[in-house]
């Protein structure tokens, strides 16, 4: 589904040229869920921007189920991100004013959704994340493993090939960290393809494969073995 061959990314800063990733190649397929770990500045970040759309501009191919994406203009960069990719954050960027219903809401608007034709569906996307009768809250009124949920019903609204998740248990603590990683889990049993970014090796060692990156490479890529997980 996924595939990056030679990929390579700078950014300017005056006249000089600072390379931020270095010859990238990484293939992932439909159905895997994979962690991307590195410290910070490794270039995981602008990695994961490539992947899932928001950064056209690079070196290289990208082919996503076939397509190349370099040539894509900023039009069909940002349809592709609605239609084909769920992000979650780690600060669950949730809109305050709006209520829980509103904004599960947003990515199925930008789809030319009404209202009051996805309201059923966005109740059974709560429910499926574990959240009853919170349509009508705002986020200020949910827990942060609650907020988290909402974000990745939010992610799963138009039913994405694949999900990036960002640090999505940085802003949590550990029981409600392993909440969200049983759920994380639970989608991927499913079917749903999950590329997550994480600092935490526990974490990491909850997907089926590791992607190290360091200093803008790749150096290790590794089958996770859940024998003692």
């Amino acid at each position: 589904m996924i595939d990056l061959r030679h990929v390579n990314k700078s950014y300017l800063q005056g006249d000089t040229a600072f390379p931020v990733l270095k010859d990238i190649n990484l293939h992932i397929d439909e159905g895997e869920f994979v962690a991307i770990m590195g410290p910070s500045g490794s270039g995981k970040t602008t990695l994961i921007n490539i992947i899932g759309f928001l950064d056209t501009a690079f070196e290289g191919d990208y082919l996503f189920q076939n397509e190349n994406v370099a040539a894509f203009n900023r039009a069909t960069a940002s349809k592709m991100r609605n239609q084909h990719v769920g992000f979650v954050f780690q600060n669950f960027s949730l809109i305050n004013n709006l209520n829980i219903f509103e904004n599960v809401l947003i990515p199925l608007s930008y789809g030319g959704n009404r209202r009051s034709d996805v309201k059923e569906k966005i109740t059974e996307l709560l429910h499926s994340v574990g959240l009853v009768d919170v349509e009508t809250k705002l986020p200020r009124n949910l827990s942060g493993g609650q907020q988290q949920r909402v974000a990745i019903a939010r992610a799963l609204a138009n039913s994405p090939q694949f999900l990036i998740a960002d640090e999505p248990t940085g802003a949590l603590d550990s029981h409600t960290s392993a909440e969200i990683m049983r759920l994380f889990k639970t989608l991927h049993q499913q079917g749903v393809t999950i590329i997550m970014v994480t600092h935490d090796e526990h974490v990491a060692l909850q997907s089926d494969r590791m992607i190290k990156v360091l200093d803008g490479q790749i150096i290790s890529d590794t089958e996770v073995s859940h024998a003692n997980n």
